[in-house]
């Protein structure tokens, strides 16, 4: 993945093989090199090392085929995403080689480990103990943790918190893939962004400074509070409601 702080891309070789078989691509999209004249990164070969996955395909079960022509014919074709890009100082390095490598790595990781844990999310469902404890389906727990160390979560996140400040538009795309591939896994994720959102909009430095460094690398995630279930989607219904007690509380 990439890491933007300023073009100088960490480069941080992994000392193992990554889920995706990929060595020594940690900060800059797998498979990427930075061009030391430009400072552009760009896709280049991927650096030979053994390939590990932790769930491997059956050809009985269903396929998910990223669409990765109808993306790029997208952005390259009709929305000239390299040209536009270059107009805003902070993407102006991302070039058209940049935006495919993130596509096809993502495509890589959605059809490769979620959406064989599709159908087990399926059969097993989460479990919740006489304790209080959630256990989610197998698999999910170790395809957040490839997540994480992929440094998918941190992609178009700001870079003041540990974020790659890549562009949302590829941020969309690789979310659009998840959930086509596992729905019910992009929860996880999903609702990190949803937090992430609204803190950086809405919170206090203090507030800010505590949790987002931790939702961008993965550490936390977000969840969502349903104090009346029953309503769904008709928050018309609604009637509880936060009363502001003068002192930051409510």
């Amino acid at each position: 993945m990439i890491h933007r702080g300023g073009v100088s891309a960490k480069y941080r070789s992994l000392q193992h093989s990554s889920p995706l078989g990929l060595v020594g691509c940690v900060d800059l999209p797998p498979g990427c090199s930075q061009s030391p004249a430009s400072g552009r990164v760009r896709p280049g070969r991927t650096p030979q090392g053994p390939t590990e996955f932790t769930h491997s395909r059956d050809s009985s079960m269903p396929q998910y085929t990223p669409p990765l022509r109808d993306m790029k014919f997208v952005l390259h074709e009709m929305l000239n995403v390299e040209a536009e890009l270059a107009k805003l100082p902070e993407h102006e390095d991302i070039d058209a080689e940049t935006v495919d490598a993130v596509l096809e790595e993502g495509g890589k990781f959605c059809a490769d480990i979620l959406q064989p844990l599709n159908a087990v999310g399926d059969r097993e469902g989460c479990k919740l103990d006489a304790d209080g404890n959630v256990t989610t389906p197998t698999g999910f727990r170790d395809a957040y943790q490839q997540y994480v160390a992929a440094g998918w979560p941190s992609l178009a996140a700001d870079v003041n918190y540990g974020g790659q400040g890549l562009p949302h538009l590829l941020s969309s795309a690789f979310m659009e893939m998840i959930n086509s591939s596992n729905q019910a896994w992009g929860m996880y994720p999903g609702l990190s962004h949803g937090a992430y959102t609204a803190l950086l909009a809405f919170g206090t430095d203090a507030l800010k400074d505590l949790y987002l460094p931790k939702l961008v690398s993965g550490e936390w995630t977000g969840t969502m509070c349903l104090t009346e279930p029953h309503c769904g989607t008709d928050l018309g219904i609604l009637k509880t409601k936060a009363d502001d007690n003068g002192d930051g509380s409510y």
